[in-house]
């Protein structure tokens, strides 16, 4: 299921680290509508069945910040899980025409909250465009310390379904792992960039690409995302 959320920015001008502004805004209004499912959520390690991605209209991106050409934001966040999505709704239209502080004098406001009607993925195969970066992150618990892998790397579609059995298993069922194993990830037209994120600087992937594999794998990963780091906005794509 997913939502489209319309919003009025106060400046033309917004921090390149916009996506944790947007995760602060869907804490605050899950916190403020289900402190149960807030705390389910974000106090705890459990795998975020959501993704989102941001639209800036013809903005330029600088160095440090994003030069909007209007005063409009459109949030998308998209989700796999009924349950969740429902949750996701009430907490962002609980926040409309609210004033959201963003820091250093900038505020954003909600002004609608719709849901977008998702094609299904039937077949095999089907093509897709990120809305967001694809993540693919190595996270080493001994040392505490992350690689990042761009679609270019050899060992980019073994750590994704690597991370993906981790995530869905506990999720879906120990079924999936299987699923996960034949699941084929080509590109098409993709490229690799960099997103900030917090503090970091993290290599990822944007553009158009094949994913082969079983029809309600393929429905789940098209609407809840792919990769890692989905419920902080990466990983968001669409059916072409």
């Amino acid at each position: 299921m997913r939502f489209k959320i319309v919003c009025d920015v106060s400046d033309q001008v917004v921090p390149l680290d916009y996506r944790r502004k947007i995760l602060s805004m869907i804490k605050k209004g899950l916190e403020s509508t289900d402190k149960e499912k807030y705390q389910e959520l974000y106090e705890s390690n459990k795998f975020k069945e959501f993704t989102f991605s941001a639209y800036f209209g013809q903005a330029v991106f600088q160095k440090n910040v994003i030069q909007l050409k209007d005063n409009k934001l459109i949030l998308n966040i998209s989700t796999a899980n009924t349950e969740l999505a429902f949750y996701l709704y009430n907490c962002l239209t609980s926040l409309r025409f609210k004033k959201l502080d963003w820091g250093n004098g900038l505020s954003v406001k909600i002004q609608s909250v719709s849901r977008v009607p998702q094609q299904s993925i039937i077949e095999d195969c089907a093509i897709l465009k990120t809305l967001s970066p694809i993540v693919v992150r190595d996270h080493n618990k001994e040392t505490n310390k992350d690689w990042f892998y761009s679609f270019e790397a050899p060992e980019f579609l073994e750590i994704l379904k690597r991370n993906m059995v981790s995530s869905l298993v506990p999720i879906l069922g120990d079924y999936i792992r299987y699923d996960i194993e034949e699941l084929k990830l080509e590109p098409i037209n993709m490229k690799k960039t960099v997103a900030r994120f917090y503090d970091r600087q993290v290599e990822c992937s944007l553009g158009r690409f094949s994913l082969s594999g079983k029809p309600h794998l393929l429905n789940y990963l098209a609407q809840s995302g792919i990769g890692s780091l989905t419920g902080s906005g990466f990983g968001m794509c669409e059916l072409q």
